[in-house]
């Protein structure tokens, strides 16, 4: 009789807050208060009530509450954050979360078990690309260079990342011309 064949879950198909998303949004404001959502296709998939608080940032400090029901019931908690002072010399210093299950400082934070946890909270998790056979990954292997340009191209395509500098092509952009040009001679 063969085997049941089981498909556990990946942290890739996990929900997450990034410290980046929220200094984007303008989150980490003094005071801010808005909700996040996250979408599958056209539809609202999923959303948490987020308020940040940083009223004791100049010790390096804030907290984060996080609202939202899960199976119904309404779920609150506080997450804190920790302001630690940059390694290039500069004012001001990089937040990170304070992951409410393992206490560590981390930059991402994923729902698992109706919480956001932190990595290290998610013992035995994978990722998608380690439980992929061999054959797996023997067949995506030529389509990789394409996957790669496609990203580069997408970072290049913001309005704000420099592509040639004095008329020179920068670092990013000859990588790009040099993938570009071993895709097209394949």
């Amino acid at each position: 009789m063969a085997r049941r064949a089981r498909f556990p879950p990946t942290i890739d198909q996990l929900l997450k807050l990034e410290m980046k998303d929220l200094k984007a949004s303008g989150y980490l404001d003094n005071h801010h208060s808005a909700p996040r959502n996250w979408y599958q296709g056209p539809h609202l998939w999923s959303s948490v009530a987020i308020t940040v608080n940083l009223e004791a940032a100049s010790d390096g400090w804030g907290w984060m509450d996080l609202a939202y029901t899960f199976h119904g019931q309404p779920i609150q908690y506080r997450v804190e954050l920790v302001q630690v002072a940059s390694n290039l010399g500069r004012g001001g210093g990089v937040w990170y979360f304070v992951c409410p299950r393992s206490g560590q400082r981390c930059r991402t934070l994923y729902w698992k078990g109706g919480y956001f946890v932190g990595r290290q909270a998610l013992a035995g998790m994978l990722y998608r690309s380690q439980l992929q056979s061999k054959a797996e990954q023997a067949f995506s292997r030529p389509f990789k260079p394409i996957i790669r340009l496609s990203k580069m191209q997408a970072w290049l395509s913001k309005p704000n990342v420099r592509r040639y500098y004095r008329g020179k092509p920068t670092r990013l952009m000859r990588a790009y011309l040099k993938r570009l040009a071993a895709v097209e001679t394949t």
